[in-house]
């Protein structure tokens, strides 16, 4: 006869053999998985795939292992052993961490490029459902690396709860799985910011495309027919001479803009098209003269009557065609014809630029060279609207970062005589001197990058007319960002354990 205390104790032997994965009665999870792998088979394609299973969402097993339980205890009942859902509960968890260990111990890499895979494909699925914080993040440092650290440490916190055993086992690992993710994804985003700014070139209207709206413009403008009286050009003539006299105009003192007097008063009791003033405006804008500002200001003056004239005539200003129409397809036809100007002379001041760097040394000054051309147009910035010289003077006086490493580009050898052969010669020496040159050709790199980074930036804004558009992060940086950050949430935490 078997007392209390004897039943206490095999009972105890019992629940003492379960946990260590022992036999009880008559059932191991030993056994349950040698059954398993002669139906999966246990090569390493066997395992990544196992793994990837398992591993595919945080508490993936705990799911799979419940979700099996009802069936599995339907069959052990059938097998005279009880309907006991727990217990069936418990076989399916130590059956898949018996298999699980053999995973890890016989194909390590497969194992973990598994579970890496897994948990990529269904945290993809996740974040395509909007599960992500990084769905609109900004592309910039801060916005990136926040972002990442945030989701990583999520990600890590739910995988690290999944792989414990117990509540304070889960809750140890989820602290040190959200550190780590943390870390890992808060890097992963730091370096995926990198470049990540940078504006698409069909992000504005290319110079092809303002050419063909130009053109199209001035054609509507032709079409509208519009004609201007004599009393229209009297009154234009009439505006400006007051003009004039406020400002002191004296042919000698203002030279740029004694053309564009001398054309209006050969026009006088004429009728006039709408092109003919346009023609008229033009004459006007060829009379700036760099540096002189007050042949610069009457200048302006006259255009900004002309401009009045065109946008605003009184009734008996115009003779014939749809005034409005031909006004608005000439503001239009010039605007398009200001944006392809501007991004020619960005265009054109980038290119001599390179083309001077070319021809010095082994060209690699031009970073230099490259600032001091826009740097001109900086200086004499006339049509650019504020926003664009400040897009401008960021190219030329770069950001602090970016100096520093155009600093640190100072140590290579790229258009650097001295730095050149002080590091073959160094290098000979001391390999240190060969790693700093090698960083200096690294610094100098990302630093010339930036800049023609914030050319096409400027070119962009120019452009687009003064709206940038806001840059996004790619399919594919994202698709990256996603699989070091929780393949690396995931994982580390094991390794950092070993």
């Amino acid at each position: 006869m078997v007392t209390a205390d004897e039943a206490r104790k095999e009972l105890a032997r019992r629940e003492l053999a379960r946990r260590r994965g022992g036999t009880q009665e008559g059932w191991s999870p030993k056994a349950d998985a040698d059954l398993a792998e002669r139906i999966t088979g246990k090569g390493s394609f066997a395992d990544a795939t196992g793994s990837g299973i398992a591993k595919a969402v945080p508490f993936g097993d705990e799911i799979a292992s419940g979700f099996n339980a009802p069936f599995r205890a339907g069959r052990e009942w059938l097998q005279g052993e009880g309907f006991d859902v727990g217990r069936a509960y418990d076989r399916n968890m130590q059956t898949e961490a018996e298999l699980q260990r053999r995973r890890e111990e016989r194909s390590p890499v497969a194992s973990t490029a598994g579970a890496i895979a897994g948990a990529v494909s269904a945290g993809g699925a996740m974040a395509k459902s909007g599960l992500s914080l990084l769905q609109g993040a900004k592309p910039t440092l801060a916005s990136m690396g926040g972002r990442g650290a945030a989701e990583g440490a999520a990600y890590g916190a739910a995988y690290g709860a999944g792989e414990g055993r117990g509540l304070e086992d889960r809750a140890v690992n989820a602290l040190k799985g959200a550190g780590t993710g943390a870390v890992v994804g808060g890097a992963t985003g730091a370096l995926a910011s990198i470049g990540a700014g940078k504006i698409p070139q069909n992000a504005a209207p290319s110079l092809d495309d303002l050419r063909a709206a130009g053109q199209a413009a001035y054609q509507q403008a032709d079409q509208a027919g519009v004609m201007f009286t004599p009393n229209a050009v009297d009154r234009l003539k009439g505006d400006v001479g007051r003009r004039l006299v406020d400002i002191g105009y004296d042919p000698a003192l203002q030279p740029g803009a004694s053309a564009i007097v001398r054309r209006i008063d050969e026009l006088a009791g004429q009728n006039v098209t709408l092109k003919g003033l346009d023609s008229l405006r033009k004459v006007a804008s060829n009379g700036f003269i760099p540096g002189n500002k007050s042949n610069n200001k009457v200048v302006s003056d006259i255009i900004s009557v002309i401009d009045d004239l065109v946008a605003n005539p009184a009734a008996n200003d115009v003779l014939m065609g749809n005034a409005q129409q031909g006004a608005e397809a000439l503001k239009t036809a010039r605007e398009m014809w200001s944006r392809l100007s501007k991004s020619e002379r960005l265009t054109d001041a980038v290119s001599k630029a390179e083309l001077r760097a070319a021809s010095t040394g082994s060209g690699g000054n031009a970073d230099n060279a490259i600032r001091q051309n826009v740097r001109r147009l900086v200086e004499n910035p006339r049509g650019f609207t504020q926003p664009e010289q400040d897009a401008l003077r960021k190219v030329v006086e770069g950001t602090t970062g970016q100096n520093a490493l155009r600093l640190a580009g100072k140590l290579s050898p790229s258009g650097n005589g001295l730095m050149a052969a002080l590091g073959i010669g160094g290098t000979m020496v001391n390999p240190a001197i060969g790693l700093a040159s090698l960083g200096g050709m690294g610094a100098k790199t990302i630093a010339d990058g930036m800049t023609k980074q914030g050319v096409s930036v400027a070119d962009a804004l120019i452009r687009g007319g003064g709206q940038l558009p806001a840059p996004q992060l790619s399919a594919l940086r994202k698709a990256v960002m996603d699989a070091l950050m929780r393949g690396g949430a995931q994982q580390l935490p094991a390794y950092i354990g070993q």
